[in-house]
């Protein structure tokens, strides 16, 4: 990572680093993206209404997507938070990082682009990130014909009872899940992180042994 006095540069290309005021995402998301990065603008953006320490790990939070595409939201999660308290544990990051690499304020046209953007990646069900969580009863499957989880019942919200029924059918129950071994394995490790990062429930004994 090389900084200068504004943008940051990954992998060869420069990115504009940039804060907003308004919700990523439509404004019943709630503020559930803190960040978002586009590689159509070679663009980050940040939440500016978070404190200063959030807003850092954010910023370490986007550039490990960046340098390392297909890692899953909750694995990317677990690093960059582990690696930014260690940084700054040890004295090893460099004072007010994001107004050193801030490029400012984005334009209406840049936050249209990332709403839209962020609103179609809420939609997908196999993304784990900062969702509401509801308690309601589900009463739809919780995987389709390719294996696929099928988790949220509104974009943008997880469904406690869905995910444990997940958990379970992956396991054996109500009569288990058609999947592959690699697919086996994948659908696990996602459950597994549901359960560690938006859940912050124990992970089940039977889910942890699947997803290693």
């Amino acid at each position: 990572m090389e900084a200068g006095m504004s943008g940051i540069k990954i992998d060869g290309q420069n990115y504009s680093v940039k804060l907003t005021t308004e919700p990523i995402g439509k404004e019943d998301y709630e503020r559930s993206f803190l960040g978002e990065s586009d590689e159509g603008t070679n663009a980050i953006v940040i939440d500016g209404t978070l404190p200063e320490t959030r807003q850092e790990e954010v910023l370490l939070h986007e550039i490990i997507h960046l340098a390392v595409s297909g890692l899953p939201e909750g694995l990317v999660r677990d690093i960059s938070v582990r690696l930014y308290g260690t940084l700054r544990e040890n004295g090893l990051l460099v004072e007010d990082i994001v107004g050193l690499v801030s490029d400012g304020s984005v334009t209406p046209d840049e936050m249209a682009r990332l709403n839209r953007q962020a609103a179609k990646l809420a939609e997908e069900p196999m993304m784990i990130g900062m969702f509401r969580v509801s308690e309601t009863l589900w009463d739809g499957p919780t995987f389709d014909d390719n294996g696929e989880l099928l988790l949220t019942n509104s974009p943008g919200v997880l469904n406690r009872n869905a995910v444990h029924q997940a958990a379970a059918q992956l396991a054996g129950a109500r009569g288990g899940v058609k999947l592959g071994a690699h697919q086996r394995r994948v659908a696990a490790r996602l459950l597994r992180d549901i359960y560690v990062d938006t859940l912050k429930e124990p992970l089940p004994d039977m889910l942890a042994n699947l997803a290693y």
